[in-house]
């Protein structure tokens, strides 16, 4: 019974928070800033690097991402497939490896999928013309395969432009210990 009562607490807080960001933005797995960004990093407004294109960079990777976010909401899994590189990489949070084909199927089943959607401290590092690496910290609450699972985590997706067409060539997401949530450096530990 406390169970019970647990899972339909987070469900109301979850859903109370989720229906809040939604009120202020267009959503897709939870709120997306400025209706863009992507599954995992919505909000991905900051590009660090120091290519002379990376206006154009960032507008290409959220449009692919929007693509991808369309043929989720569409069911595709076809289209879903191609906006992820042939040897996509993922690790989740509980430090699974799943193939790009399994991860696509539990979402398109609804074995993973997102009550609420928070992501913060959002990077952008460009290298190149060819190479995005996008780094931030997930407060997001997600069920997978019927177990709830909040955050914070810590992600990175990896895009790379192939043969014209940018692609999601990596995820990993890992928790953040508890003991480094709020960590910082006593001001002994600095050098003198």
């Amino acid at each position: 019974m406390i169970q019970r009562i647990l899972a339909v607490s987070v469900l109301v807080i979850s859903m109370s928070g989720l229906l809040k960001a939604q009120n202020a933005q267009p959503a897709y797995f939870g709120p997306i800033h400025g209706g863009r960004g992507n599954l995992l990093f919505p909000g991905a407004e900051e590009v660090t690097g120091t290519n002379a294109q990376i206006e154009e960079i960032k507008a290409e990777v959220l449009k692919s991402n929007e693509e991808r976010s369309a043929a989720i909401k569409r069911k595709d899994k076809a289209a879903i497939l191609a906006s992820l590189a042939d040897d996509w990489a993922y690790t989740n949070e509980r430090g699974e490896t799943l193939s790009k084909e399994q991860w696509v199927d539990d979402v398109l089943d609804g074995n993973l999928h997102f009550l609420y959607a928070q992501h913060v401290d959002v990077e952008w590092h460009v290298f190149g013309d060819s190479t995005v690496v996008e780094t931030g910290r997930s407060n997001s609450i997600l069920v997978y395969k019927g177990k709830i699972s909040h955050g914070p985590r810590r992600e990175t997706a990896v895009y790379a432009k192939i043969n014209g067409k940018w692609v999601q060539v990596s995820l990993h997401v890992g928790f953040i210990p508890a003991e480094q949530r709020d960590f910082t450096f006593p001001a002994s530990a600095l050098p003198q």
